[in-house]
């Protein structure tokens, strides 16, 4: 095996292993059948000071030891880790063959799934029903990935198939909101019931074939909505295509949807409220 210098801030792998390979002759990683003078970038190496590129050869494999603290190294193939985009995130000084080395993926990639848990007013629990790919973009899954430390800081979750919601607790755990981004498909005379926590506000939009109303709507802990400053007594009602078709107004100690339209309607939700505070 060879010691290689390359003179770049950048390097392009064909592939990477993100599990223990053999740094020697020819494989197959990542569904790529790895051949002679192809780079390989062995990121999940179980010894820590073996992580790094080479070029792969019939026998032992050449390193390439030109490496410095943020290097990037962009992945051209593989069914899982494609057109992904990994960091070298080792502090300097390093020392090939000695300094423990860590390779992190910043971005791209196909999605990555898991089973994880967040914490809500009411203590710790699991949410299914979404993805968060390496590009940090949410894809409807059957699973769920989110982030939380203690209790604190930021986790994306899903209550149901179609909301996703952003959960933000303070650092010191004694406050918590959330931005909830959901859509609803209503039949006539149908009814949608929105949890209103301690309060917060919403725009609610309902894209028509000729117009998209839409409201900034604020709601109180006891779900009551306002609008521009003013709590009607009825609630508030949007119309669309000229005709009535959306009723918002407290029942039952939530925000209420109605559709009063006469045919089904799709309506766009975001909103934010407090937790607990």
């Amino acid at each position: 095996m060879a010691n290689i210098w390359i003179s770049t801030s950048g390097i392009t792998c064909d592939v990477v292993a993100t599990g223990n390979i053999t740094l020697s002759g020819l494989q197959t990683i990542d569904s790529v059948s790895v051949t002679a003078g192809m780079v390989v970038l062995a990121a999940g190496q179980s010894s820590a000071p073996a992580r790094g590129p080479y070029i792969v050869r019939a026998g032992a494999w050449d390193r390439i030891i030109s490496l410095v603290t943020g290097q990037q190294f962009y992945i051209a193939s593989g069914t899982t880790n494609a057109t992904s985009l990994y960091e070298l995130q080792t502090a300097q000084p390093i020392t090939i063959g000695s300094t423990s080395l860590t390779f992190g993926k910043i971005s791209g990639g196909a999605a990555s799934a898991g089973s994880f848990t967040t914490v809500d007013a009411t203590g710790t629990g699991t949410f299914a029903s979404v993805t968060i790919n390496n590009s940090g973009t949410a894809v409807p899954s059957a699973t769920n990935l989110a982030t939380a430390s203690s209790g604190k800081g930021l986790g994306i979750i899903c209550g149901n198939g179609n909301t996703v919601s952003v959960l933000n607790t303070a650092a010191s755990g004694t406050s918590a909101a959330t931005l909830d981004v959901f859509t609803l498909s209503l039949a006539n005379n149908a009814t949608f019931d929105y949890a209103p926590g301690l309060g917060g506000s919403m725009l609610v939009s309902v894209p028509g074939a000729t117009s998209c109303p839409m409201a900034h709507i604020g709601f109180a802990a006891n779900a009551s909505p306002t609008l521009n400053g003013v709590t009607p007594a009825g609630g508030i009602s949007l119309t669309l295509d000229n005709a009535t078709t959306l009723n918002i107004y407290a029942s039952g100690g939530n925000v209420r949807f109605q559709n009063k339209v006469g045919s089904t309607i799709s309506v766009l939700v975001s909103a934010t409220k407090f937790l607990f505070a």
